[in-house]
């Protein structure tokens, strides 16, 4: 073989092997991020059971898969939240609720996306994450970069709305009750609705019951407006489900909670008589895990028996029972009522089998 075609043979192969490496490198840059044997679309799946005809069991191994990818997962999952597929942007939520405080790194381009709602829908996703990342100091994090929006006129509601709801996420506190408060009071529903999400969490607890006594108070009854009211008598139910379940909760901080929730009462009151069974069954609820002014609150839960108005289901009437039993011997009064609704309705079609259990919270000692 002569010297001369051994050398070209010689480049053409360095030549081709070279240029196998540079796309070898490149592939590999570019390349979705890899741990053992898996992909990180692949492993972020793993990290939950999935049911069905084909149970998928979880991986074990998958979480600190996707943690020991770290940072190297954030433009893939960047990407995926501003796909048009709704599993692709799934998988890339998922991710960034696996990855938790690694995912920091991020929070400028997560801003920028919350921010874009005129060219994408990834604000949707990129909301709720940022206010995962953020903390209890909103001037530390780019989430609070966001609150401005939720007065401004000019952004689209549901935008406004989506960070509205996100606050508590956010580990709201109560520097962000003005905003709220404000909000609350947002011509448009979806975000007045919103704002009564942080009204429980973050709003000073007696500003919380005004709120809402004057929501009550103001209703038009129309459904946008039911939404509204439904809403805001839940974030009353949060006190109240605290004094409910109090097993380990000290005695001044549920006489606190006590006093607190008899605040609530008037509004609660408003709440149980509205036209909208909703807003009435949340209220009944919230009346009997409270279980405050009996006085009261008992001859409203009686009249509430025989609610006025359309409830398919007879859910008003099922929370006005439970309630009663809950308020135990100061509910002497509705044992008449509760015993004939027992023995009328024994197979507990409208309420009897609940108005038994009833009488048993009320009479502890009677068989």
């Amino acid at each position: 073989m002569k010297p001369k075609f051994i050398l070209c043979l010689a480049l053409v192969l360095s030549g081709g092997w070279f240029c196998n490496r540079i796309f070898a490198d490149e592939y590999t840059t570019n390349a979705e991020p890899r741990y053992l044997d898996k992909s990180l679309s692949e492993w972020i799946p793993l990290t939950e059971e999935v049911g069905g005809d084909i149970p998928r069991p979880r991986d074990e191994r998958a979480y600190p898969a996707v943690v020991a990818i770290g940072t190297n997962a954030l433009p893939w999952l960047l990407q995926w939240i501003s796909s048009d597929k709704q599993e692709t942007v799934r998988l890339g939520v998922e991710g960034f609720n696996l990855l938790g405080p690694v995912a920091k790194p991020a929070e400028s381009e997560l801003l920028k996306l919350a921010l874009d709602w005129q060219t994408s829908t990834a604000w949707n996703s990129a909301i709720p994450i940022l206010a995962a990342l953020s903390n209890t100091n909103y001037s530390s994090s780019a989430f609070s970069q966001l609150l401005p929006v939720t007065t401004n006129q000019s952004a689209p509601a549901l935008v406004r709305a989506r960070i509205l709801e996100s606050i508590p996420k956010a580990g709201g506190n109560y520097s962000a009750s003005p905003l709220i408060l404000q909000c609350f009071q947002d011509k448009d529903w979806r975000v007045a609705q919103a704002a009564a999400t942080g009204l429980g969490c973050c709003v000073e607890r007696k500003l919380a019951v005004a709120a809402v006594a004057a929501c009550l108070l103001a209703r038009t009854n129309e459904p946008d407006d039911t939404a509204v009211r439904e809403r805001a008598v839940d974030a009353l139910v949060g006190s109240a489900e605290l004094i409910y379940y109090r097993s380990s909760r000290p005695r001044a901080e549920l006489n606190d909670l006590r006093q607190t929730m008899s605040m609530t009462v008037p509004a609660l009151l408003i709440a149980l008589n509205d036209e909208d069974s909703r807003v009435a069954r949340v209220a009944a609820t919230a009346l009997g895990e409270a279980a405050v002014e009996p006085d009261v609150v008992v001859p409203a839960l009686l009249k509430s028996l025989d609610y006025p108005y359309p409830d398919k289901y007879g859910y008003v009437r099922l929370a006005a029972i439970e309630a009663l039993g809950n308020f135990g011997e100061a509910a002497q009064s509705a044992v008449p009522a509760l015993t004939k609704l027992a023995q009328s309705d024994p197979r507990g079609y409208v309420g009897g089998t609940f108005a038994a259990s009833a009488l048993k919270k009320i009479n502890p000692q009677k068989k």
